[in-house]
């Protein structure tokens, strides 16, 4: 237990699949915004969250001693990211939502990759990237919102990009430089970091964390309120890109 708790915490199940990985987690989250992992569990291999998703989120609840109906709140990362992995996660978590009646909040991967960035690894600016397919990326600019707790600014909202734009995309929203990026898209950006000074280039195989994003869902439904929260964070998912749309070669009359 990171400090002192109250007696009641909020317990938290989170997950993401909107990237290669599978990330899941149980938090026991106090008022005091200190926090306890009851279960973890991160696999690499987005092909695979269907089948690996739902036993795992089974096996986190019997490891943990609890039932769903112990779950205070449910939140999953709502992308951008892979459309199939986004369906997977949302689906699973809106069915388990509605048969245990329990709230249930969305957070953008991107800021679950920032949040980790700027609380955990001390960040000051954070570019989280995905690999977007298409020679393009999914990026966004977040800092520390002066507000203090785990509240973000949001600089440059969620957007795809080439990889070619990415540095003076950043450094007109930063001029002043510090900007961290991680994340797989760091693979596609490839040489165009090359001799950018106020770019520090970070992990590439960075996972949205789950729990952060439990952290991230119940510090926003403690200062919030349920309704407010689950409103300004929808379990809808982030598509900022049309899906792909091959011709089946079909035709209807």
């Amino acid at each position: 237990m990171n400090g002192n708790s109250p007696l009641n915490p909020m317990t938290v199940m989170a997950w993401d699949t909107a990237t290669a990985f599978t990330c899941a987690a149980i938090v026991r989250v106090a008022a005091d915004g200190s926090f306890e992992i009851a279960a973890e569990f991160q696999a690499e291999g987005g092909s695979s969250h269907s089948q690996v998703l739902p036993p795992q989120a089974e096996a986190m609840l019997q490891s943990a001693g609890l039932t769903a109906g112990d779950l205070n709140l449910l939140a999953v990362g709502r992308g951008p990211g892979s459309f199939t992995g986004l369906r997977t996660g949302l689906s699973l978590a809106k069915g388990l939502a509605m048969g245990a009646d329990i709230p249930l909040m969305g957070i953008s991967t991107l800021e679950i990759m920032a949040a980790e960035m700027i609380f955990a690894n001390r960040a000051k600016l954070a570019a989280p990237v995905i690999d977007a397919r298409h020679r393009e990326i999914f990026t966004a600019l977040y800092r520390a919102s002066e507000g203090g707790g785990l509240a973000l600014d949001c600089l440059i909202e969620p957007r795809p990009v080439a990889p070619a734009e990415f540095a003076a995309l950043i450094t007109a929203a930063a001029p002043e430089g510090g900007v961290t990026v991680a994340g797989s898209g760091l693979d596609v950006l490839g040489g165009f970091l090359s001799g950018q000074v106020n770019i520090l280039a970070g992990q590439a195989q960075l996972a949205p964390s789950a729990v952060m994003l439990a952290r991230l869902a119940a510090h926003r439904l403690k200062l919030e309120g349920i309704d407010e929260a689950i409103a300004a964070n929808p379990p809808l998912p982030m598509y900022i890109r049309q899906p792909d749309i091959r011709p089946s070669g079909i035709v209807l009359k």
